[in-house]
């Protein structure tokens, strides 16, 4: 294991513990906020993580529906922003919000040339799940007719989303598919969950291998925030569960030692056999939503590398439930 990823490792297990004892502790709404804290911690394991990359342009504040904003990211020499594509971001099960995650979209606006819209959606618990859904879904509709310059209607579209934000930006795609909105170009999850059931293997096979997430955690975030709301199989909750037909071509990036490796497989699987095109990255040695430390860590910055060739090719549709192992020695930039 190398120094950088050992490094990481030993900060998530440091956080992990400390969400443990917060649990022992009380209810999970009498700490929401010492959670928040400790999520929002999640990429910071070396500042070079959290520094905006040089000559992207970020304009804050952008209030697009009602009460909901959210920040554009684009290169200061962009000849083009009609080409756009919604964030969707992660943190503690959509407890921590967009701050930790701003430089994480302004390397994606960096890396792909094309301008990026971080969609600062509502949290939960004060929001129920549903709401930041319809969140997501509206941020995208609105993205179809605004840039960051007033340009006018999107050229070309795509979804980015990390941890629950993966999981939210499936989700958000099925939603655009049952309202007949243009549909992106292309959807990129990254460690997305699939399935709340719990069905998948590797939430067993994996617990304990995995550094921060668990299957309890999941277990207790079900009972306090969502099963009042829908059931676990309910595709509103598990994408899994829904018709995956006539779906963009779609690419899944997962750690080989997250315990949702096998929710991106399943996943994978059901829209080859829906005749999609999709395309499964297994990063060996890799956490939950190692992307995120990118330049700290080489893997991250390769996977980024893998997201930009992905969407510059989405205009030629990709092979088929194509499955990729990214070996150490092939992740070097």
């Amino acid at each position: 294991m190398s120094l950088p990823l050992q490094q990481v490792i030993q900060h998530l297990q440091t956080l992990r513990a400390k969400l443990d004892q917060l649990e022992s502790a009380g209810d999970w709404q009498d700490v929401i906020e010492q959670r928040r804290e400790i999520a929002e911690q999640y990429a910071n394991v070396d500042a070079s993580v959290m520094v905006m990359p040089a000559d992207v342009i970020r304009r804050r504040s952008v209030a697009f529906y009602k009460a909901l904003k959210g920040e554009w990211f684009y290169q200061a020499d962009a000849a083009e922003t009609r080409n756009r594509l919604l964030y969707i971001h992660g943190c503690g099960g959509a407890h921590g919000g967009l701050a930790p995650r701003l430089s994480f979209a302004a390397k994606i606006a960096k890396a792909t040339g094309i301008a990026v819209l971080a969609v600062d959606y509502r949290l939960l618990p004060q929001s129920p799940y549903l709401a930041t859904q319809a969140d997501c879904l509206a941020a995208y509709a609105w993205m179809l007719a605004h840039g960051p310059d007033d340009t006018g209607s999107a050229l070309h579209t795509y979804v980015l989303g990390e941890a629950e934000g993966g999981t939210l930006a499936l989700s958000t795609l099925l939603n655009i598919k049952q309202r007949d909105l243009k549909p992106p170009d292309a959807v990129v999850a990254l460690s997305p969950l699939t399935d709340w059931t719990g069905a998948s293997k590797s939430w067993t096979t994996l617990e304990g291998v995995d550094p921060f997430l668990s299957r309890q955690f999941f277990a207790d975030h079900w009972s306090h925030f969502l099963n009042d709301i829908v059931e676990p199989d309910n595709p509103m909750a598990s994408p899994l569960y829904s018709d995956l037909e006539g779906l963009p071509p779609i690419l899944l990036q997962v750690g080989e030692r997250e315990i949702l490796l096998d929710d991106s497989k399943r996943f994978a699987e059901k829209v080859t056999a829906a005749n999609g095109q999709v395309k499964l990255e297994v990063f060996p040695g890799m956490p939950h939503a190692f992307q995120l430390f990118s330049p700290f860590l080489d893997e991250s910055t390769s996977a980024i590398k893998q997201i930009v060739d992905f969407i510059h090719a989405s205009i030629t549709p990709p092979m088929s439930g194509e499955v990729i192992y990214m070996h150490p020695k092939n992740l070097m930039c």
